[in-house]
Formats: C-alpha cells, structure tokens, sequence
C-alpha cells in the first residue's frame, strides 16, 4: 500500500468477516437481541466510516497538507487520461466540472462521520450519496468498491424486514 491508495474495499469488509461470525445467530426465524451483534454491527459501521477518514489523509499526505490543493488539481483528469474509457473521455476536457467532482468528493469524505448523527430518514439519504458515489466511480475509473457498498448496509433498519416464509415441502 502506498499514501495514494486506500483499500476501502478491504478493510470494512475484512473486519465483517472477521467480526459478523462472533454475533450470534438466529434460529427458526426468530429475532433475539444480543449484545455481541451490537458489537459487531458499530465496528463494521466504524471502519465503514474510517475507510473514507484514511481516504482524506492520503489526499492529505499527497497534496502537501492541503486538501483544498487537492479539490483544486487536476487529479480527475490525470486518473482520466490513465484509465481511459469512452464515458471518462467525454469529460476529460471540461476541467470546471471535473473539479466540482474532485470538491464534491472530498464534502462527502468529510461529511461521512455525520452519519452516526442524523436521524434514520436523513441518514438513508447519505447512504443513497455513497451508494450513488461508487457505480459513478466504476463507471468513469473502471475501479470498484462494492465490498464497501455492502458495508454501509450496517446502517440500514435491516431489522425491520419481515422474514420471508419459509418454503413449504
């Protein structure tokens, strides 16, 4: 790994892996609260969030210490002209619109720790960002982070979904 490269598909998901085994189970599709699924459930919310925390410093480290450097270069148009693709090529040129991406990019890198404070409503509206955030990374770069998409599911009411019958012999 180097400071330009933060595997933000790895680490949150490699501590799901790690963690999601330790909180217990559910049996006969019944719900019981546990403690340890708690637990495990904030620490893959946590590292979701850090991933983009590592994210910001490596932009940090690389531009110098200046992170509005960073928001200000032509880092989209040189990873553009590297991994070429006829979507990215079509605004390879339009510098004005690649460093509203690159200042938009950075907002909600900083603005991710402000998932642990909103309220439900308001937060399944920043996860909708993140998720939109990445198929738009996939589709100008070529590079995908769908471990992490799977990550910020940590924060979905998944509770709430009714169990499916199960099937009948």
């Amino acid at each position: 790994m180097t400071f330009g490269y933060v595997a933000h598909d790895h680490m949150a998901i490699t501590a799901a892996v790690w963690l999601l085994p330790t909180a217990g189970t559910c049996r006969g599709g019944t719900v019981q609260l546990d403690r340890r699924a708690g637990c495990a459930l904030r620490m893959v919310q946590v590292l979701t969030v850090a991933t983009y925390t590592g994210s910001l410093l490596a932009k940090w480290v690389m531009s110098g210490g200046d992170l509005l450097r960073w928001a200000s270069s032509a880092t989209l148009a040189w990873a553009f002209l590297r991994r070429p693709s006829p979507l990215n090529q079509l605004l390879v040129d339009r510098a004005v619109l690649l460093r509203l991406a690159q200042w938009g990019a950075l907002v909600l890198e900083l603005g991710a720790p402000v998932v642990f404070l909103l309220r439900e409503h308001r937060r399944i509206w920043l996860l909708a960002g993140f998720a939109g955030f990445h198929p738009a990374t996939f589709a100008l770069l070529g590079i995908h982070f769908l471990p992490t998409l799977v990550c910020w599911a940590a924060f979905l009411p998944l509770e709430r979904l009714e169990p499916s019958a199960p099937a009948e012999r």
